[in-house]
């Protein structure tokens, strides 16, 4: 058995095809001092295997469905480490590699970069990161910075009033709440009165796995073995935000997700994230995002429109 696993292992090594460089093709891009919005596409070839570097460090948003199985790590060393799962959301530290491997397809992406200095009190001394930090680099969940990100696309192809402006002020927005998401891991011991990592993370998997309707306070206190006001209190401690805050966030993200994907109808949609109907989920999703399911969805069709999409020969 352990011969047929190595030997199982060894053949799909030799069916992934290295990709050489940067594959994106560019589309669209804004710059103004100290930052650059860029609109870029590729396809990936089927079980590929790529290393990327950045001079800039950068945010990197994905506007379509991720290839599948697709994995990345993260290091400041010259050789991969322990590959994850990759986020929509991705932050890029200049000058650090990341390795990624997945299945094949098209790919549209938003990135935003920032020139040296910009973020130096969210990057500075990335060498001395842990795990905690460079794994959080490859799957940020934070609905403010994919909300400026998805402007910030709209705002590349097809610029309007004051863009620069207006980009100068998404780009400050999004390196505030990216700092204030790094705080919350910059350390493993927890603060008084604040929850310890694993149990944050056992609550962010509980919520990330739910399905239907949301879970409850007193079902994610359950999981920690806390009671509900004690873990209410605590998390608010430790992130900033109530539970009921941050399970409404994760719903609306997986909302977007499953709008853009186009796979499934809205109906279908609401009933899968545990809304009533089709109306209230229309009225909780136009609340927190300022336009309709299919005003978005169909934005977000013109988004991942992929024109001829080929890898750059090298």
């Amino acid at each position: 058995m352990i011969g047929e696993r190595t030997e199982m292992a060894q053949t799909a090594k030799q069916m992934i095809m290295p990709v050489l460089g940067d594959p994106y093709l560019l589309d669209a891009q804004l710059e103004v001092p100290g930052l650059l919005v860029q609109i870029q596409h590729c396809r990936w070839p089927v079980l590929h295997d790529a290393k990327l570097q950045y001079s800039r460090d950068v945010l990197i948003q994905t506007l379509t469905p991720l290839p599948p199985h697709s994995m990345a790590c993260l290091t400041p060393e010259g050789r991969p480490g322990c590959f994850v799962k990759v986020g929509d959301l991705v932050f890029a530290p200049a000058n650090m590699s990341m390795y990624s491997r997945g299945g094949g397809g098209p790919q549209r992406c938003v990135s935003l970069s920032y020139d040296h200095g910009r973020l130096e009190h969210v990057a500075v001394r990335v060498d001395r990161w842990g795990r905690s930090q460079l794994e959080l680099c490859l799957d940020i969940r934070c609905v403010p910075i994919q909300h400026a990100m998805n402007w910030l696309a709209h705002e590349a192809l097809a610029p309007g009033f004051a863009s620069p402006t207006l980009v100068e002020s998404l780009g400050n927005l999004v390196s505030v709440q990216l700092s204030r998401v790094f705080a919350a891991v910059r350390t493993e011991l927890p603060r008084p009165g604040t929850l310890p990592a694993w149990q944050l993370r056992r609550i962010e998997s509980y919520i990330a796995e739910s399905t239907g309707a949301p879970p409850s306070a007193s079902e994610l206190a359950a999981v920690c073995g806390l009671s509900r006001r004690h873990a209410g209190r605590m998390f608010k401690q430790t992130t900033g935000c109530t539970l009921h805050e941050y399970v409404e966030a994760v719903r609306f993200e997986r909302a977007q997700r499953l709008l853009r994907e186009q796979r499934l109808s809205i109906k279908e949609i609401s009933h899968v994230l545990g809304f009533s109907g089709v109306s209230s989920f229309s009225g909780a999703f136009t609340r927190l995002a300022g336009l309709s399911p299919r005003r978005y969805r169909q934005d977000a069709r013109r988004l991942a429109v992929v024109t001829a999409p080929r890898l750059r020969s090298h």
